[in-house]
């Protein structure tokens, strides 16, 4: 399984290493690309899917931790994109987790446990499935033709790592898979430009739906496409994979709570079952 590695010998659960800061890059006026050092011959080892948690002291020296999952690793470095959540009329205290991380420097070290994850992307239209939301005890492998995710806001991160890991398969090998990412403004979607290299696999597409309707021509000419308005059931039967008896479907939701349990509903609606849907 997916683990902490040091030279083939898995740390296993709950593993934890200390991961220095070398690059750090403003994507936009409240998101930062984050680049941090492995240790020498040491990986992550996550599966597609999978996070880890990230732990910083707070001003008073108590520990925050977040669930974090890589946008990309290497064999020396770890990335991770951050959406920084400031203090606002609804959250005056903003994010307290993001916000610490906003304001890292290079050479600052940030404390790395894991990996866990319930799902995970393991090949060849393979998923893996845990009984567990850590990913401990018993796991199934559920082959599946058809992928729909509905992601708001940040809850693309989890999805890059599947996508990048499916844009590299042969066309034969890898499942369909179609994307609707919510935002409210262009400038608001993470990892843009990851989403439209993964575009360039035949077997993915993605659509951005852009609840402002006056910014949603500002998305660029790449392979993605523009939908205007917030996802609605009508927006979600003519952007996603609905149930076929040419396959299995696996839909999988993530993004704040109100937003899964609204695209849950939606997809209820679709015909879409309960055991084909996971949040994620």
């Amino acid at each position: 399984m997916g683990c902490l590695q040091t030279g083939g010998t898995a740390l296993g659960f709950d593993g934890i290493v200390q991961l220095p800061l070398t690059e750090k890059t403003d994507m936009t006026t409240d998101s930062v690309f984050l680049r941090f050092a492995l240790p020498k011959g040491q990986k992550l080892g996550l599966r597609a899917g999978e996070h880890v948690y990230l732990v910083l002291p707070d001003s008073s020296g108590i520990p925050v931790l977040r669930p974090f999952t890589p946008v990309g690793e290497s064999d020396e470095t770890v990335d991770f994109v951050i959406k920084i959540y400031r203090p606002n009329e609804k959250f005056p205290q903003g994010g307290e987790m993001s916000q610490l991380m906003g304001k890292m420097i290079v050479g600052q070290v940030i404390e790395c446990r894991g990996p866990y994850g319930r799902l995970s992307y393991i090949g060849s239209s393979h998923f893996r499935i845990a009984n567990q939301a850590d990913g401990r005890g018993k796991a199934e492998k559920k082959v599946v033709s058809f992928v729909n995710f509905v992601c708001g806001g940040t809850g693309i991160t989890p999805v890059i790592p599947i996508l990048k890991a499916i844009s590299k398969e042969p066309v034969e090998c890898a499942p369909r898979v179609r994307v609707v990412v919510a935002n409210h403004t262009p400038a608001d979607i993470l990892c843009a430009d990851m989403l439209e290299d993964c575009c360039n696999h035949p077997n993915i597409e993605v659509y951005h739906a852009i609840s402002r309707a006056n910014h949603a021509h500002q998305i660029g000419v790449g392979p993605s496409v523009p939908v205007t308005g917030r996802i609605t059931v009508d927006m979600l039967s003519r952007n996603l994979y609905l149930p076929t008896p040419q396959g299995p479907t696996l839909n999988l939701v993530c993004g704040p709570a109100k937003f899964m349990t609204l695209a849950y509903e939606h997809l209820h609606e679709l015909g879409h079952t309960s055991a084909s849907i996971r949040e994620f």
